[in-house]
């Protein structure tokens, strides 16, 4: 059996997209992907579990990407408008 390869907090943070402050907030939260603790400062992630993480995430189309956008300019201009 071969082991995964493991990827500390910035190098898995990089795979996702995003700042390794940000996957040390998720662990924090409970959220995020799987991770692995190795030590009481030592973290890792493995390639799959990133990919098990990003796989499980809602997709969006274009279109309901815009309309979500559009629905959220709507209600910020509305709560600017004098009643």
């Amino acid at each position: 059996m071969e082991l995964p390869e493991l990827l500390d907090t910035k190098q898995a943070a990089q795979k996702l997209g995003c700042s390794a402050s940000l996957l040390k907030r998720w662990r924090a939260d409970g959220t995020g992907p799987k991770f692995i603790q190795l030590g009481p400062h030592l973290v890792r992630y493995t390639s799959e579990d990133i990919q098990e993480y990003l796989a499980g995430l809602p997709r969006l189309s274009s279109n309901a990407e815009a309309y979500f956008a559009s629905r959220a300019l709507r209600g910020l201009a509305g709560s600017q408008s004098p009643d």
